[in-house]
């Protein structure tokens, strides 16, 4: 029989403040990405008042100036479109393979153009919910873009500023006035464009659309301060800039007006002189302690006061200008978490980083947070109450989550406490440390009331051990105590007495964690040589080492009541094992960073995770079940598709008969299999349809004659679920994205691609679906031309014939239909207005 194991499922997610840029949606609302959503938070309650979803970790966020749209980009390269009235995902759109780095939206918010790593730029109509164009010609990354109706002005680390013209899908224009990298684009005012350079200079470009040359390079200055303009952010006449180094410059934006209005600065126009301050004025300049991921501005008040919001590794920073003058009015920073915790009563979660303590409940809910020292190891105290941590400097700390405070502190190593474990048996309570000192150390716990009322905490030093080298890592049972020292050795010594009992040799590098299944028959351990080794603990035997990871394992945890164990990696991937069979059952790469911890709860319903992605995970085990066979088929599945979108994408870019201009849409895997499908239903719709005309045949045939018994009703296929063929095909058709239809019709063979203009000549004559069915016969007509041309087939020959008379009937009735709801509109609005 075989055997299943219950799976385990994202249950929530949360500890991120900010991963991606941080956008102002209007004076008090902006947009946080947190890894796989973005949410629309109010800046005065700090309440998240709508949250967007995405399949995928978000690496950038854009929105409309009508406010109706956002665009999310992944870090896998797709683009999802929602509408913000209902929070509904309109459209999800597939163009690139790398993370989605810039998304820009134009003045009407109908065209949107998405930029990854790769030097090419995906032109998308918002409307249609398609790709209009892929454009190339960068030779590097592309690092900003403005976007206008009609045409793109890109600029990337070639040192060129592009000007493609949508209309015709070229490039129009190369400005090669740069001397290195171009690192930020921006308009500034209507016609004048303002970039930052490698060399730290700021040029400013002349747009003129009716003249040969659309781009003119004005000038070049300085904003006197040290590194390069990463980013450019306006809003009105307010200009925001960061520069590399974690330094923020604001300015004032001269308009075309204040030049006019200005006689040195009006007669150095006329007479082509440049000067920066006659186009920005530098007001305030500060360091800010963190490296700038993003820049968001917004004005209010006319232009008397503006908020900027910058957004950090850690977090984001807002500050108020009035006159130029910066006040900080709200900071929210979280460390990455590198240890998680879980209560005995499996009731609280700890998420503990560089400095901070977080106490959160299971469903993601942060319930305080606490200043500590900078742990490296931590252990939840029995009650759930108090936290005890051991920090990089050797001290000992408790922290109250309640109170939410560090209650008392003790030296507990002369080095960084690198292990610490609670220890509860018979009437001692206690907790185990050890350091790079090579000291193991035992100590008891008392808990006692002071004459406040307050809880207090007593750590008194009960035994102490030395080691042969460093302790990197330690575990403990009801048996036994396990080491494992910086030797790459793990030592077993029985309790209570520490008695020598087993030496574990195997492991190449440290062993960086150590879990014992609750029946003490087996040891798991990883290590930063990238393995994972199981042991008999018994006679001490290695059983088998699993070799699963890419990088440094991390951590590994035993489920309790079973001899199932979960292993992290920095890799970022969480993998789940069968000890007693020795197979891996199922791999789980939802994480985006490497993952740091692990831990279980006391029954083994849910583990958690901690990653470097700032945030941590609540899996739960559910109900559905894993098949171990399944798992190995998906796993292969996905490394063929991997290798086939490889060969798909593979693009030589010194080839002289490369494109400038080619599709927006890449193929992924799932238009592979929607390609795959299709062809499938095609030909069992195809079959059935020819089973029941055969039948319809044979049956008049037999009416005729009444000769032996009549012909038997070909049974209905059961792929089919009880519809007819043409409505069952034409669903299908119908329910492929807009965005993917045309990738997906070029991977049909023209045998399969001729059945379906038979499809489609059905569905027009029974008036369906008109303009998808138009748009279906007239791409299949150009990518089989010559086939469809040639061929002295009398039935394809009809079909297209009918195809032509058709689509010319339905378009002009579709037509009249339109014009005739236009005029009656016009006419209801007329009366409306004169009512």
């Amino acid at each position: 029989m075989v055997k299943t194991y219950l799976d385990y499922k994202v249950e929530s997610r949360s500890g991120s403040i900010s991963t991606a840029n941080v956008v102002y949606f209007d004076l008090n609302q902006i947009l946080l990405v947190r890894n796989n959503r973005v949410d629309l938070v109010n800046t005065r309650t700090n309440r998240v008042e709508k949250s967007f979803q995405c399949d995928e970790e978000v690496s950038v966020v854009s929105v409309d100036s009508d406010r109706h749209n956002i665009a999310v980009g992944s870090v896998k390269g797709k683009i999802f479109l929602f509408s913000i009235e209902d929070s509904e995902l309109l459209v999800t759109l597939s163009g690139h393979r790398t993370p989605v780095q810039i998304l820009e939206f134009s003045p009407k918010g109908t065209i949107l153009v998405s930029i990854g790593l790769e030097p090419e730029i995906v032109v998308w109509d918002v409307i249609k919910e398609e790709g209009i164009c892929r454009l190339r010609g960068h030779l590097n990354v592309i690092r900003a873009a403005v976007v206008y109706d009609d045409i793109v002005i890109t600029a990337g680390d070639d040192g060129l500023v592009k000007v493609w013209d949508l209309e015709v899908q070229q490039c129009k224009q190369t400005l090669v006035g740069h001397q290195s990298a171009i690192k930020s684009l921006k308009e500034i005012e209507p016609g004048i464009l303002m970039t930052g350079s490698l060399d730290g200079k700021i040029r400013v470009l002349k747009l003129e659309e009716g003249s040969e040359e659309v781009l003119t390079l004005l000038g070049e200055g300085n904003l006197n301060v040290t590194g390069y303009v990463t980013s450019i952010q306006v809003h009105k006449t307010f200009c925001g800039l960061s520069v590399y180094g974690g330094t923020l410059v604001v300015g004032e934006i001269i308009t075309t007006e204040d030049r006019k209005k200005s006689k040195k600065r009006r007669k150095r126009v006329e007479n082509n002189e440049f000067v920066l301050s006659d186009y920005l004025v530098v007001r305030h300049g500060m360091k800010v302690n963190e490296t700038i991921k993003s820049l968001s501005v917004f004005t209010h008040k006319g232009n008397a006061e503006a908020k900027v919001i910058v957004g950090d590794v850690n977090g984001y920073l807002e500050y108020q200008y009035k006159k130029f003058e910066p006040e900080l009015i709200q900071e929210h920073k979280r460390p990455d978490s590198k240890i998680v915790l879980v209560s005995d009563d499996d009731v609280t979660i700890a998420s503990i980083g560089d400095g901070n303590c977080e106490i959160w409940t299971i469903n993601g809910k942060s319930c305080s947070s606490v200043r500590c020292g900078r742990a490296n190891v931590a252990t939840f105290l029995p009650g759930g109450r108090f936290v005890a941590i051991g920090t990089l400097g050797g001290s000992i700390e408790i922290v109250d989550t309640s109170a939410a405070v560090v209650i008392g502190s003790i030296k507990g190593h002369d080095s960084e406490v690198t292990a610490l474990k609670m220890w509860k048996v018979n009437d001692f309570l206690g907790i185990v440390t050890a350091g790079k000192d090579k000291k193991v150390r035992v100590w008891e716990l008392n808990v006692s009331t002071d004459e406040d009322g307050g809880k207090c905490v007593e750590i008194t030093l009960k035994n102490e051990y030395d080691m042969d080298d460093s302790v990197i890592s330690l575990e403990l049972s009801k048996k036994v105590l396990i080491v494992g020292t910086n030797d790459n050795n793990v030592k077993v010594y029985k309790l209570p007495e520490m008695q020598f009992y087993l030496s574990l040799y195997g492991h190449n590098l440290p062993v960086t964690s150590i879990s014992i299944s609750d029946d003490d028959e087996l040891v798991i351990t990883g290590s930063a040589d990238k393995t994972v080794k199981i042991w008999g603990l018994q006679f001490g035997e290695c059983k088998r080492t699993m070799k699963v990871h890419d990088d440094i394992v991390t951590g590994v945890v035993c489920i309790p009541r079973t001899h199932y164990f979960m292993s992290v990696s920095r890799d970022k991937k969480m993998r789940y094992f069968d000890a007693d069979k020795m197979i891996l059952i199922k791999t789980y790469d939802t994480h985006e960073g490497g993952i740091m911890d692990i831990v279980c709860s006391k029954y083994g319903d849910y583990v958690v995770t901690t990653s470097l992605d700032h945030s941590f995970i609540v899996w739960m085990r559910g109900k559905e079940q894993v098949f171990v066979e399944e798992e190995e088929r998906k796993l292969l599945t996905t490394r063929f598709d991997e290798e086939e979108l490889k060969e798909i994408d593979f693009v030589d870019r010194n080839a002289p008969e490369r494109l400038e201009t080619t599709d927006a849409t890449k193929k992924t895997v799932e238009m592979i299999r929607s390609a795959e499908d299709l062809m499938s239903v095609i030909d069992t719709v195809t079959q059935e349809m020819n089973n029941i005309e055969g039948y319809t045949e044979e049956y008049k045939k037999w009416e005729v004659t009444k000769e032996g018994e009549p012909p038997v009703k070909p049974e209905p296929s059961i792929a089919l679920m009880g519809t007819n063929p043409n409505d069952y095909l034409m669903n299908l058709v119908m329910k492929i994205q807009a965005a993917n239809l045309h990738q997906i019709l070029l991977m049909l063979p023209t045998s399969h691609a001729v059945l379906l203009l038979g499809w489609v000549n059905t569905w027009l004559a029974e008036n369906k679906r008109v303009l998808t069915c138009v748009n279906i016969a007239s791409f299949l007509c150009k990518v089989h031309y010559s086939y469809l041309v040639g061929s002295k087939d009398q039935k394809i020959t009809q079909i297209l014939e009918s195809l032509s008379k058709r689509s010319q009937e339905k378009i002009e009735t579709l037509r009249i239909t339109t014009a005739t709801n236009l005029e009656l509109l016009t006419v209801v609005d007329l009366k409306l207005n004169t009512m």
